[in-house]
C-alpha cells in the first residue's frame, strides 16, 4: 500500500521526514519502496492489523513519538449533516412504535423456498450462497414476508396474540451480470393479527406523517390471497403492497392465524419528496366534517372514488377517509355503498353551511357524473 508523507503531515500536524518514516516502517520488518514523496509499503503476514494507510501512520508517530506533536494544535471539527435516507428511516420507525408496532431485526438469509416465492418490489431473479451458516437457509430475501411470518410463528408458539411488529431493513436480487453489484432495496414491512382496514390504516397513518398521500388499487399476486390484496399507490408510482399472505405460505410456515402484510419502498417514499420537517400550528378555526354515502357497483374499487375527490379540488377539504361499506337489500344486487368521511377548514376564519354545501354539490355531481354514482344522503 502506499504511505504519503503529505498525510502524515496532514493527520498529526507535523513533518516526519520520510528516512524516518522509511526506517521505522522498515524496523517492523515491512519492505519498503521509495516513491517520490511517498512510501510503498507491504507489511508482514503477521501483521493483519496493518491493511490502511491510516494505520501505517498510525505506526509512523507512535514510534516516532507523540511528544513531538505540538500541544497547541487545535482539532479540527467539521459538521457533517446526517443522510436523508438514514433520517427517513428514523422517522418511519418512530412513527411505527407510535402506532403500537414492535421493531424485530431479523437475519437477511432465509429458507430458499421462502425466498424464492416471496417478492414484490425488487425485480430479478433470487440469490443463494453455495456455503450458508445454517444448513437450508442460504437465500437472501427479496422480501421481508418469510421473516416476518417466522416472526409470527415464533410468537405463535409462546401464546402471543395481537401480535404487531416491522422491520425496517434492505432486499436483494441477485445481480444482472458476473461481478455486477448486487440490487438492494430499503423497505419497510409490517405484520399485524388486526384486519385489512386496520392495516391499511398503517400505510396512510405513515404516508401523512410524511406529508404524501395515497390511494390502494387491486394487485393480483401468487404470495397473496385473492381479493384480499392491493397495490399502494403514490399518485402514478407503485409504492408497496398489502395483503393477507397465500394460504400454502401460512400453511409452509405453520400458522395458524391470518394476518395481514404489508411493505413500503423506503427508497421510492424518499425520491417523492417525503417531508421530513413538517411542521403546522394548532387549528385557530373549528372544522366541519360531512358524511357522504353514495351507491356504486361492487367492483368499483374505493380508489376510484378518493381519485375523484383529488380531482375535485375541493377548497378548504382538509382530511378524506373512508369509514364503511354497507352491502345488503337496501342497496340491491351487484352494487355496494360506502360511506367517505370529508373534512373541511379554513385558516382564516369558520366555514358556513352554505360554504361547505357548495363544494359538496360539486363533488356529488362529478360523482354521479363519472361514475354513475346514486347519492343516498
Amino acid at each position: 500500500m502506499t504511505l504519503r508523507m503529505s498525510e502524515v503531515e496532514r493527520i498529526c500536524g507535523i513533518e516526519v521526514p520520510r528516512d524516518r518514516a522509511s526506517a521505522i516502517l522498515r524496523a517492523l520488518d515491512c519492505e519498503v519502496e521509495e516513491d517520490g514523496d511517498a512510501l510503498r509499503v507491504m507489511p508482514p503476514t503477521f501483521r493483519a492489523d496493518l491493511s490502511r494507510e491510516i494505520d501505517l501512520v498510525e505506526e509512523v508517530i507512535r514510534l516516532h513519538g507523540l511528544h513531538h506533536l505540538p500541544v497547541e494544535a487545535g482539532m479540527p471539527i467539521m459538521a457533517v449533516h446526517d443522510h436523508p435516507a438514514r433520517i427517513l428511516r428514523e422517522r418511519v420507525k418512530d412513527r411505527m412504535v407510535a402506532l403500537g408496532y414492535t421493531e424485530t431485526v431479523t437475519p437477511d438469509f432465509v429458507r430458499e423456498a421462502a425466498a424464492s416465492e416471496a417478492s414484490f418490489l425488487i425485480e430479478g431473479e433470487g440469490l443463494v450462497v453455495r456455503n450458508p451458516v445454517r444448513k437450508g437457509e442460504g437465500a437472501l430475501r427479496r422480501s421481508l414476508l418469510p421473516s416476518l411470518l417466522t416472526v409470527r410463528k415464533h410468537n405463535q408458539d409462546r401464546g402471543n396474540e395481537d401480535v404487531r411488529v416491522f422491520e425496517v431493513s434492505n432486499v436483494r436480487a441477485a445481480p444482472e451480470a458476473t461481478g455486477a453489484a448486487v440490487p438492494h432495496l430499503a423497505v419497510m414491512a409490517w405484520l399485524t393479527d388486526e384486519d385489512y382496514r386496520a392495516a391499511r390504516g398503517v400505510a396512510e397513518s405513515l404516508l401523512e406523517h410524511l406529508g404524501l398521500s395515497l390511494s390502494v388499487v387491486p394487485f393480483d399476486s401468487q404470495w397473496l390471497e385473492p381479493g384480499s390484496s392491493g397495490a399502494i399507490m403514490c399518485g402514478d408510482v407503485r409504492i408497496g403492497v398489502i395483503g393477507r399472505p397465500a394460504k400454502r405460505l401460512l400453511k409452509d410456515v405453520g400458522l395458524k392465524v391470518k394476518p395481514i402484510y404489508g411493505e413500503l419502498d423506503l427508497a421510492a417514499l424518499g425520491e417523492l419528496g417525503a417531508d421530513l420537517r413538517r411542521f403546522s400550528g394548532l387549528a385557530r378555526f373549528p372544522g366541519v366534517v360531512r358524511d357522504l354515502t353514495i351507491d356504486v357497483a361492487e367492483d368499483r374499487p374505493y380508489g376510484d372514488v378518493a381519485a375523484l375527490v383529488g380531482e375535485a379540488a375541493l377548497d378548504w377539504l382538509e382530511a378524506v377517509e373512508l369509514v364503511d361499506v354497507y352491502r345488503g337489500k337496501n342497496v340491491g344486487p351487484g352494487k355496494k355503498s360506502p360511506t367517505i368521511r370529508l373534512s373541511f377548514r379554513s385558516d382564516e376564519g369558520t366555514l358556513t353551511s352554505e360554504q361547505v354545501d357548495g363544494e359538496m354539490e360539486r363533488l356529488m355531481e362529478l360523482l354521479r357524473r363519472r361514475i354513475d354514482a346514486t347519492i343516498r344522503a
